[in-house]
C-alpha cells in the first residue's frame, strides 16, 4: 500500500491491464508495474524480475484493494539463551532482515545460527542467535499477514468485490514523484543502499516489489533513489522516481 499522506504524486499515466492479470496479482498499491506488448499495445502488469522488462511506474488505485500483510519494523533484545520472539510471526524467513542496533551489523539468516547468523522460520515469530548476540539488541525488518480487523483500520471500509482497477482492466501508475510504499524487498538493507554505487540501482522484482543490489535479479528504475528507509515508526520505503 501507498502511505498517501507522505506520497508526493508529481505526473501520473494510466495504461491498460494486460489480459493475463487477476485479482490476486494486484494485493495493494504501491507496487512496480512493467511494459509488455499484447496485439501491438502496450499494456500494464506488476514486474516478474524479468531484467528487460521496461518500468511504466508504480500503482495509485482508485479504488484500493483490502491490504492482508505489512512491514514491521522492531527492536527486540536477545535473551541470555539467545532467543528472541517478534511481535508477529514473520510470512518467510528469507524475508527478516538483521541488525545489531548498536555496531550496525546485519546478520545473515542461517539454520545453524553460527557466528554472524540468525535462525528464523516459515510462519514464526521466534528468532535464535549466535552466543556472540546474547543480551543485545536488534533492530528487525520482516513482512507479516494483517487480521481483517487491521487490515480495516489501515484501509478503511469499502465495497466488496474486484477492485475498479480489475473491472475497467486499467492502472493509474506514478511516473513522477516521490513514493513511500510497502511493497518493498524486507531483505534489503535500505539505510545503507547507496544508488550512486555500481551494482546498487534500484530493480523491480516479482510481484511488482521494490528491490536494490547486484545480486537482484529484475529491472532497474531509471535514476530512482531512495529518499526514505522504513523504521519503526514509518515501516515504508520512499523512493524519488522520474520515467
Amino acid at each position: 500500500m501507498l502511505d498517501r499522506s507522505k506520497t508526493q504524486i508529481l505526473d501520473t499515466h494510466s495504461f491498460p491491464l494486460h489480459s493475463t492479470v487477476v485479482t490476486s496479482d494486484i494485493p495493494g498499491e504501491g507496487q512496480a508495474f512493467v511494459g509488455v506488448v499484447e496485439n501491438f499495445v502496450m499494456k500494464a502488469r506488476p514486474s516478474r524480475a524479468n531484467a528487460t522488462d521496461v518500468v511504466l511506474g508504480i500503482s495509485q488505485l482508485q479504488e484500493r484493494p483490502f491490504p492482508t500483510t505489512t512491514v514491521i519494523v522492531e527492536e527486540v533484545v536477545v535473551g541470555a539463551a539467545g532467543a528472541a520472539t517478534l511481535a508477529r510471526p514473520a510470512i518467510t524467513a528469507a524475508g527478516v532482515l538483521v541488525k545489531v542496533k548498536l555496531t550496525g551489523e546485519t546478520l545473515v539468516e542461517n539454520g545453524g545460527a553460527g557466528d554472524g547468523q540468525f535462525n528464523a522460520t516459515d510462519g514464526s515469530a521466534a528468532l535464535t542467535f549466535h552466543s556472540d548476540e546474547f543480551n543485545k539488541t536488534v533492530i528487525v525488518t520482516y513482512r507479516a499477514n494483517l487480521t481483517a480487523a487491521e487490515a480495516l483500520a489501515k484501509n478503511g471500509d469499502q465495497m466488496p468485490g474486484m477492485a475498479a482497477t480489475l473491472q475497467l482492466m486499467n492502472v493509474n501508475l506514478i511516473t513522477k514523484g516521490e513514493v513511500f510504499t510497502d511493497m518493498f524487498d524486507t531483505n534489503v538493507d535500505w539505510a545503507n543502499i547507496d544508488t550512486t554505487a555500481a551494482g546498487e540501482l534500484i530493480k523491480v522484482t516479482a510481484n511488482g516489489y521494490i528491490s536494490a543490489g547486484s545480486g537482484v535479479t529484475g529491472s532497474v528504475i531509471p535514476g530512482a533513489y531512495v529518499t526514505y528507509a522504513p523504521t519503526a515508526e514509518v515501516p515504508m520505503l520512499g523512493i524519488h522516481i522520474n520515467l
